[in-house]
């Protein structure tokens, strides 16, 4: 800036003793100067933001999304066809664990189980028949014709059968009224009027709410910070002003890929006990997953730190670079072990201190 000056008031002195000398284009000259010395005159320097150091707490974590999910879900289908007679809750009623949610028409039901067993009963007599005209011998008897042997095998398969199916029938006469086996809300109810017919598709589920968990995928190269009992901040897109804090319960022993084609575990936390239904299953939140906390620690943005581990700190005489040594580091600072002092201001971008120490160095024209 000095040598700056003092070629300016070089150049002023020269044009003055011209201008004297020749009074008549003094006129002119001194506003062409005035021209080229707005136009060429310096540029005030600019302002790079700073941040002043302080110590305080400083926390390594990793930043994750997942949702709410339900441990206890039950879901519920019919083993066959039938109409539906009986509807006991509709979709998003609260039920209680053994309440009926729906039935089939069993009439159906016990007169196709009563035409199975005479059926099964035909069957039986068949085989006699056939077990009859051998002798009463076992397939294992030598004495049998390979003709015989074979006739009475076919006769033990189709009384099998026969049988096989009554007692299918039976266990779809018994489950043909489906029952809660857990307390919750019917979250998905098929069919929610009698007089529908019922497929071995219909379904109906019910979710304990009191059992949601929040579900986050961590990617594999932070699973092997991720321990349980850490704690966790979530921050739900519906409730955007609140945090809560639980601590992690499980984590995956297995892998899964993600939508974006990485490998990730599912790292799992308890929720509050919903039984306000707060927290649904489905909800997506954003969380933090506090890895470890370290008091009274110096730390820097990562922002600010340039090239070899160099900040720029700010004094009287402008920016000026120094070396520090980093410890651990989160998605935002770095901890400083040493170079720079507590109450030290360090420019956030490193490259515009760097090039504002430079050209107050060499001045504006670089002299």
């Amino acid at each position: 800036m000095a040598e700056y000056i003092i070629v300016v008031m070089a150049v002023v002195k020269h044009i003055f003793s011209y201008l004297w000398n020749h009074k008549k284009i003094s006129a002119g000259l001194l506003i062409l100067v005035v021209i080229v010395a707005f136009l060429f005159r310096p540029k005030p320097p600019v302002v790079v933001p700073t941040q002043t150091i302080n110590r305080g707490e400083f926390i390594q974590s990793i930043a994750v999304s997942g949702s709410v999910a339900a441990e206890n879900i039950a879901n519920l289908t019919f083993p066959m066809g039938g109409k539906v007679v009986y509807i006991g809750a509709k979709e998003g009623d609260s039920v209680k664990q053994y309440q009926t949610i729906a039935s089939l028409d069993e009439r159906t039901l016990e007169a196709t189980l009563e035409s199975d067993a005479k059926a099964a009963q035909n069957q039986q007599i068949s085989f006699d028949t056939v077990n009859d005209k051998n002798g009463d011998r076992s397939l294992s008897d030598t004495g049998l014709s390979v003709a015989a042997q074979r006739e009475l095998q076919t006769a033990m398969n189709t009384l099998d059968q026969a049988q096989l199916t009554v007692e299918i029938q039976k266990i779809a006469q018994e489950q043909a009224v489906l029952v809660s086996p857990i307390n919750g809300i019917l979250t998905r109810a098929d069919i929610q009027d009698p007089g529908i017919t019922a497929s071995l598709s219909t379904t109906y589920t019910v979710v304990d709410p009191t059992s949601t968990v929040f579900d986050m995928d961590v990617d594999e190269a932070d699973i092997g910070n991720v321990k349980a009992g850490q704690e966790v901040q979530i921050v739900f897109d519906a409730y955007p002003n609140e945090t809560i804090t639980e601590p992690i319960t499980k984590i995956d022993f297995v892998s899964h890929t993600t939508s974006n084609g990485s490998n990730a575990y599912t790292v799992e936390t308890t929720l509050p006990s919903n039984i306000s239904y707060k927290y649904r299953v489905g909800m997506n939140a954003n969380a933090t997953i506090i890895l470890s906390k370290k008091e009274n620690v110096l730390s820097v943005p990562i922002a600010s730190i340039g090239n070899n581990n160099t900040v720029w700190v700010k004094t009287k005489g402008g920016f000026t670079p120094k070396q520090v040594q980093f410890g651990a580091q989160n998605d935002t600072d770095a901890e400083v072990l040493s170079g720079v002092s507590a109450g030290d201001q360090v420019a956030i971008d490193p490259t515009a201190a760097a090039a504002q120490a430079v050209k107050k160095q060499t001045g504006p024209f670089g002299l």
